[in-house]
């Protein structure tokens, strides 16, 4: 039985790396042959994911371009670390069509993760970048009408007939009728 997908030899033709119409600066990136034997198949010469095998494997290949990476272990909001991709590559995703190339020797493993950073620079300037803070302002001045009315709209006094735990919260002389 033929398998579903076969690896093929991606030709570019005129010259080196001619015709990809890559608007990026992955070319002069020293992994860029490896990644067009390993990685273009499935994530295409722009790294969005559109490579000529994309159509025909599940789930959809990663895009790159957005920088964000599907196993991670930075916090949320932050780009994943070298270390990431690098796991990656070297386990692939189970479950998917991404093999592993745990065959591949440290510095080509440095090659491979530059190019795949270089798709999405923002991202990965982001990763020096503090997150920004979130400003919540002043808290509201406690409200004992609007607690009382919650209590009655929210269907406390279902669960809580006496109203002792209202008068604890709001003082015996704001006790609801």
């Amino acid at each position: 039985m033929a398998p579903l997908v076969g690896w093929r030899r991606v030709i570019i033709p005129a010259g080196r790396y001619a015709g990809l119409d890559v608007d990026h600066v992955c070319l002069d990136f020293g992994g860029w042959p490896l990644y067009t034997r390993l990685c273009l198949p499935c994530h295409g010469a722009r790294g969005d994911g559109h490579g000529p095998a994309a159509p025909y494997v599940w789930p959809a290949p990663r895009a790159f371009t957005r920088g964000e990476m599907k196993w991670r272990s930075a916090p949320v909001g932050q780009p994943a670390s070298d270390d990431d991709v690098r796991a990656t590559i070297l386990l692939g995703a189970p479950g998917t069509a991404m093999p592993a190339f745990a065959a591949l020797a440290p510095e080509q493993q440095d090659d491979v993760i530059a190019v795949v950073r270089a798709f999405a620079p923002s991202a990965v300037a982001a990763e020096d970048a503090a997150p920004p803070a979130i400003d919540l302002g002043e808290p509201p001045a406690p409200d004992p009408d609007r607690g009382a009315a919650l209590w009655r709209t929210k269907g406390c006094p279902a669960c809580h007939e006496d109203h002792e735990s209202l008068k604890a919260l709001v003082g015996s002389e704001r006790n609801p009728s």
